[in-house]
């Protein structure tokens, strides 16, 4: 199931949140979360943000955003809450 969900993207367990970490390739986090919900780019922002959806959080309101440097790299990964849901 994992691996078909990796595969399949949008949401993403939280062991699967563990395996990204700062220096991975865009490939990298493709290969292990699958493809983003959504891609922002920040205007602050040094590079994109991929967002993905917490799977058993209530939907719509825990997401895994992954922010990419100018080099494609991770920079940062963190889990956030969205209380009002939206």
């Amino acid at each position: 199931a994992a691996a078909a969900q990796g595969a399949t993207g949008i949401t993403v367990a939280r062991f699967q949140q563990n395996a990204v970490v700062a220096g991975m390739s865009e490939s990298e986090v493709r290969q292990i979360l699958g493809r983003p919900a959504a891609i922002f780019k920040y205007r602050s922002a040094q590079g994109p943000t991929w967002t993905y959806y917490v799977v058993a959080a209530e939907p719509g309101r825990t997401e895994f955003d992954v922010e990419f440097g100018p080099d494609g790299k991770v920079a940062a990964a963190r889990e956030l809450t969205n209380p009002s849901g939206g």
